[in-house]
């Protein structure tokens, strides 16, 4: 398999694959859907959200810690330390049942 991938856009809803040898020139189509299929996206989707409903409390509290994102350091260091103390909450939420 001497195939070289040029670009993919994956704001369009086909996503092309150009691929170049020395005996033909051939460009595969692939619908957006497809794609995210074949790389595992909505299955992996569709687990997340059912590990989501059934955590609904613990999925609320991670989503509502305040960001890490700021330049404000005593922001961060709030966020940092939310996250520290309570480390072992958000652990359990991601990594229930591995």
């Amino acid at each position: 398999n001497d195939a070289e991938i040029w670009a993919v856009d994956p704001g369009i809803s086909t996503i092309f694959t150009a691929i170049d040898s020395t005996e033909h020139e051939r460009v595969r189509t692939t619908s957006l859907e497809e794609s995210y299929h074949l790389c595992g996206y909505n299955l992996a989707t569709r687990r997340q959200k059912e590990h989501q409903e059934c955590h609904l409390d613990e999925f609320k509290y991670i989503n509502e810690l305040p960001t890490l994102k700021t330049a404000n350091l005593t922001s961060f260091v709030l966020a940092a330390s939310t996250r520290l103390q309570n480390y072992q909450r958000i652990h359990n939420y991601y990594c229930q049942g591995k």
